[in-house]
């Protein structure tokens, strides 16, 4: 909790609490910690885009792309 001190417009002194603002992570989600557990989804959509240009940027196998990331991270995840 943040306690601010202030002066109100007839020069009263007032004390004010509130709760210390914290990030919240992207996905809304955590381990317990605070600490962010990464969206398997954008690791699978990074991963999948890292394939693509590998390929040498070929369109039409995004979905082989897709699914070699999510076998590829999913098994190291298990």
């Amino acid at each position: 909790m943040a306690r601010t001190k202030s002066t109100t417009a007839t020069g009263e002194k007032k004390t004010t609490t509130r709760a210390k603002k914290t990030a919240v992570p992207s996905n809304g989600h955590t381990n317990g910690n605070g600490i962010e557990l990464v969206n398997i989804e954008e690791r699978i959509r990074v991963r999948a885009y890292e394939l693509y240009e590998t390929r040498g940027r070929q369109h039409g196998a995004h979905e082989n792309d897709w699914y070699a990331a999510e076998a590829e991270l999913r098994s190291h995840t298990a």
